[in-house]
């Protein structure tokens, strides 16, 4: 998951992450795969945060997060430094998954 650690993650491997997540039966938008992604790779870090990152809005993230927080992968709570603030980690369930995309890339 290299590409993932810079910016933006580039088009032809959210795609293939995508094609990888339809094979191992997960049903996720390419947008809340790329969510996944980057709570992988940037954990415990805010809405707005992620927002800026994906280039979509707080709202857009919301969604998100609902979505992957009922699927379990996914987990939000308050900010120990400001209540005002949530923070949004992935799950245990949430990084297997990966790996079962990451395997399904590597196989396909």
């Amino acid at each position: 998951m290299g590409a993932l650690d810079h910016g933006r993650i580039p088009t032809h491997r959210l795609m293939a992450a995508f094609t990888s997540a339809a094979q191992v039966h997960v049903e996720l938008t390419c947008r809340q795969m790329a969510f996944l992604c980057r709570l992988a790779t940037d954990g415990g870090k805010s809405t707005a945060y992620y927002a800026e990152k994906l280039g979509v809005s707080k709202p857009a993230i919301t969604r998100a997060c609902d979505r992957l927080s009922v699927l379990g992968l996914c987990h939000r709570k308050g900010s120990d430094f400001d209540r005002r603030q949530v923070v949004l980690t992935i799950t245990s369930e949430g990084r297997a998954l990966l790996e079962k995309v990451a395997s399904a890339q590597v196989e396909g």
